[in-house]
């Protein structure tokens, strides 16, 4: 058994994908349906995905909000291009664990924490 990876719903599916896309992060849309549109890397055998289906046609495939953990190597970077996009965004900050942290939040409330 290995993960495959994770279901999400949105009431919003294009407006998330738009959100996605804008901040940098890869969004792969089988049509223009955006139901079951994929978030990250496009597939293969060892990564794991975050599959968003269309709320409206299919329910909550989710019973509330996830955080979606993404990395970089240039947190300060990724900050000045979130600037542009993301109004009252908080700058990075170093977290109790050491690391360097950066936090947002998605159209549907989800938290998204840049490492």
């Amino acid at each position: 058994m290995k993960v495959s990876g994770i279901n999400i719903s949105s009431k919003q599916a294009k407006a998330l994908a738009e959100f996605y896309t804008s901040i940098g992060v890869g969004v792969f849309v089988d049509g223009d349906t955006y139901d079951g549109w994929t978030l990250g890397e496009k597939e293969t055998d060892d990564r794991i995905s975050i599959w968003v289906w269309d709320e409206n046609k299919w329910g909550p495939s989710n019973s509330g909000f996830v955080t979606i953990v993404l990395s970089t190597d240039d947190i300060d970077g990724e900050y000045e291009k979130l600037k542009k996009v993301i109004p009252n965004i908080e700058p990075p900050f170093r977290a109790a664990w050491g690391g360097m942290e950066l936090k947002i939040q998605d159209p549907d409330g989800n938290k998204i924490l840049i490492l």
